[in-house]
């Protein structure tokens, strides 16, 4: 695969014929790959990710009876050195003919370093949830730098996704 890193992978079933699964890989090219389960063969590439494709979910997040792709990006170990560095983001890929489209990218949350999705809170859609974090170098002369994380939580609200929740700094 392009790039040299694979990070993100997921299963689950994309293409509706329900006689196997799709393997979803994400690459240190910045794509998204889709296997069919059978033949193994490439089903749907992405386009490149403005970063690293690392954690990967596959659910039906907007109720639609299809399932969607989930997409955190980031890339490990990346230090934010004088604010730049360390992004990531949330990315929601919805089925489109024989492909995929993106339909959403979140701003910049901070490496986005796992994603899940189920019903949380009984509204009559699954929520997702991520756990992002960064480690920001406050003296690169010395190399002290402070760690930051927060898990997040994202949902569609019947037109659009949106944040619902944040949780304080976990470090």
């Amino acid at each position: 695969l392009e790039g040299g890193e694979t990070f993100g992978v997921a299963m689950g079933e994309l293409d509706g014929d329900d006689s196997s699964l799709e393997l979803v890989v994400g690459t240190g090219s910045g794509k998204v790959y889709v296997f069919d389960g059978d033949t193994y063969e490439t089903e749907w590439v992405s386009d490149p990710l403005d970063k690293l494709p690392i954690s990967i979910a596959i659910a039906d997040v907007n109720s639609d009876g299809d399932n969607d792709i989930v997409i955190g990006t980031g890339k490990p170990a990346e230090p934010k050195v004088g604010g730049e560095g360390g992004e990531g983001y949330l990315y929601i890929f919805e089925r489109d003919g024989n492909g995929f489209e993106e339909v959403y990218q979140s701003d910049d949350l901070d490496a986005v370093l796992a994603v899940t999705v189920d019903e949380l809170d009984g509204s009559s859609h699954p929520e997702i949830a991520i756990a992002t974090g960064h480690k920001e170098v406050t003296n690169p002369t010395s190399g002290d730098a402070e760690l930051h994380g927060n898990v997040r939580i994202y949902g569609w609200d019947g037109d659009s996704y949106e944040s619902e929740w944040t949780s304080g700094e976990l470090n």
